[in-house]
């Protein structure tokens, strides 16, 4: 697999892990470095790059059982051409239990744990460059390099590096990734000049973030005053909504978590592209809907059925041709609204506004009565095509009014829509935002990127801006960890995982009681939102099983960990080893899983509130996250 680069001066080195002594490792090495954008490399025999810097090193199926006597090996090579050992510096960084160390191209062997290794050009730290990387595993016998690799720079990077220049350096290994694939698609940087963290404090205000209730992790659910009730439980802002806690709008907010194929599709500038939009692309993205390939008959005013001549597809693209907006944006957008299934907006019997139609669900401000609220909005005389007396009426003139009231005004992509950071649109910051699902904005883009698959129009140029912020959060990602090395037990049937999400395989059948013992939390490896927002945290644990001991992963809350503080009630203690924020602004957020157990502040103090167990969880928007299980006396 080759990737292009672009520097003065590359640096290429080749990684070789091995085991040694008498374990050989039943498994690949899959190999990370410290960026959060680092993500998961491919398996054995195959090659990746990295910005050079720091590597981390651990079995692919997450053993973590590094014996001492296991061996690394370093090639480093500088435009195909082998560097000698005096050139470069091999330095171990980190790790447990570490039994060797050579640096200038010897050997490096080491024990149980992480490994991290540093490897630098005539011993200077600041020298950039690249790293390509193989991960494979053997025998002691092996031969201790493969053979060395000339990876050919070709020519044009230098330009793509100088068109990405203005994205801060964590954006960066995201916008190459997808460069490799996409080369015609074309990045541009919208600085807002907001810090981060400011802004994200602002959308968590007024209600304008929402998360479903019961399918997603109580973490991300707000626990303020007027969101949540110690007796009541989550106050219902919606039917089947509660707000939001300020990680998840973190999450979400951060562009650097959405740098992927899909969710990239949120920064589509939406204009319409005739050379690359069609119908096919639509009908991609309503399918699984009642719109894919149907015809928008529709029921009148006075209860008859009409025949509208035309498909929902077609409606959406001559509704494309009148407004100038993308028709992948605007089936992602009725499809985020209406979903698969008719709903009462676009039924045209709802009482009092028979034969009203409302496919964007505009004017349909939440709470009781919401349904109403649109379809009034929809019935009115005047601009954008009203009244919407028919489904082609009402996708036509809604593809007006979000070309004139976001679009045009500021608000040109479906994250600006979502969350209006341009301080210099017409409605405002942080106002006039479409929509309250704080996962609104990433469901569309999934659904817009099927759309161009479809299409066979990925190749297509298409032109993203993305957001930067400053004082952004700290940048591990989904390569942070938290350590842990305690026992827990399982509290429900599941599966220990090859890594840390479901979709990975099942290493082995857990059971209720099982014991195992932690290692440590990471948050999860998933690439879907829903993904990310049911099972956040997962323990990366080892489990024996006949006589074996078994290395995998588990959700974090399948785990009861032991009691680890013993409470009065009325008593209180400080949570202990909280994770650290990851970056200048970030905190570490708390939340009791059963307060009328046990409270916790919002400095981490923990207070017995009854007698019982209660679970404490400390996280951050980083990803981090640690479980502090008391019993109240």
């Amino acid at each position: 697999m080759r990737r292009k680069w672009a520097a003065a001066a590359l640096l290429f080195c080749m990684l070789i892990a091995m085991s040694g002594g008498s374990r050989a490792l039943s498994t690949p090495f899959d190999v990370y470095y410290e960026d959060p954008a680092s993500g998961l490399f491919p398996r054995e025999g195959t090659e990746a790059y990295v910005p050079l810097g720091a590597l981390t090193v651990r079995p692919a199926d997450g053993a973590w059982q590094f014996r001492a006597g296991t061996w690394l090996g370093f090639d480093v090579t500088r435009d195909g051409a082998a560097l000698a050992p005096s050139d470069y510096t091999v330095e171990v960084t980190g790790g447990r239990d570490v039994a060797e160390a050579y640096a200038n191209g010897e050997i490096i062997a080491f024990g149980a744990g992480e490994i991290v290794v540093r490897v630098f050009l005539d011993d200077d730290p600041s020298v950039e460059g690249w790293c390509a990387v193989t991960a494979v595993a053997g025998d002691a016998d092996d031969a201790l390099f493969s053979e060395r690799q000339a990876v050919e720079t070709p020519a044009g990077d230098a330009g793509f590096e100088s068109s990405i220049a203005g994205f801060p350096d964590s954006y960066k290994p995201y916008l190459r990734a997808l460069h490799e694939k996409y080369p015609a698609w074309v990045f541009e940087p919208f600085a807002t000049g907001l810090d981060f963290f400011e802004a994200v404090d602002a959308e968590c205000t007024g209600n304008r973030m929402l998360t479903l209730r019961l399918n997603f992790a109580d973490v991300y659910k707000s626990r303020a005053a007027g969101d949540y009730d110690a007796a009541g439980g989550y106050v219902v802002k919606d039917p089947g909504w509660v707000s939001v806690d300020g990680v998840a709008v973190s999450w979400f907010m951060d562009p650097r978590n959405m740098l992927d194929e899909r969710y990239i599709f949120q920064f589509e500038r939406l204009s319409y592209d005739a050379g690359v939009q069609n119908i096919d692309g639509v009908e991609a993205i309503l399918d699984g809907t009642f719109m894919h390939a149907a015809a928008c008959d529709y029921v009148g005013a006075d209860g008859g059925s009409v025949a509208a001549g035309t498909t929902y597809g077609e409606a959406i693209m001559a509704a494309a041709q009148a407004s100038g907006v993308s028709p992948y944006y605007l089936a992602a957008k009725i499809r985020g609204e209406i979903g698969t299934v008719p709903t009462a907006s676009v039924s045209g019997t709802v009482p009092g506004y028979e034969g009203i139609y409302n496919f964007y669900n505009i004017g349909a401000s939440d709470g009781e009565g919401n349904i109403e609220r649109g379809l009034a909005w929809a019935a009115r005389e005047g601009d954008y095509n009203r009244p919407w007396t028919s489904p082609q009426a009402s996708i036509l003139g809604g593809a007006l009014y979000l070309a004139e009231a976001y679009i045009g005004a500021g608000q040109f992509t479906g994250y600006l829509q979502k969350f209006n950071v341009n301080p210099d649109s017409d409605g405002g910051l942080y106002q006039n935002q479409y929509m309250t699902n704080v996962s609104g904005a990433a469901g569309q883009a999934a659904s817009a990127a099927a759309g161009y698959a479809e299409a066979g129009a990925l190749s297509s140029a298409i032109v993203f801006s993305i957001p930067v912020y400053e004082n952004m959060p700290g940048d591990a990602g989904r390569a942070a960890s938290f350590a842990v090395n305690a026992p827990g037990i399982v509290n429900a049937d599941t599966a220990l995982r090859t890594g840390a999400a479901a979709w990975y395989g099942a290493a082995a059948a857990l059971r209720a009681g099982d014991i195992v013992t932690v290692a440590r939390s990471v948050p999860t490896a998933a690439a879907t939102v829903r993904a990310y927002m049911t099972y956040p945290f997962w323990y990366e644990v080892t489990v024996e099983r006949d006589g074996e001991t078994l290395s995998g992963y588990i959700a974090a809350n399948f785990v009861n960990m032991e009691v680890s503080r013993v409470l009065a009630v009325g008593a209180s203690a400080p949570f202990a080893a909280s994770p650290e924020p990851q970056g200048a602004g970030e905190t570490v957020r708390y939340l009791s899983r059963d307060e009328s157990v046990a409270a916790v502040s919002a400095d981490g103090t923990v207070t017995g509130v009854g007698p019982g167990t209660a679970v404490i969880v400390a996280y951050t928007s980083g990803g981090l996250m640690a479980e502090m299980r008391v019993a109240v006396q």
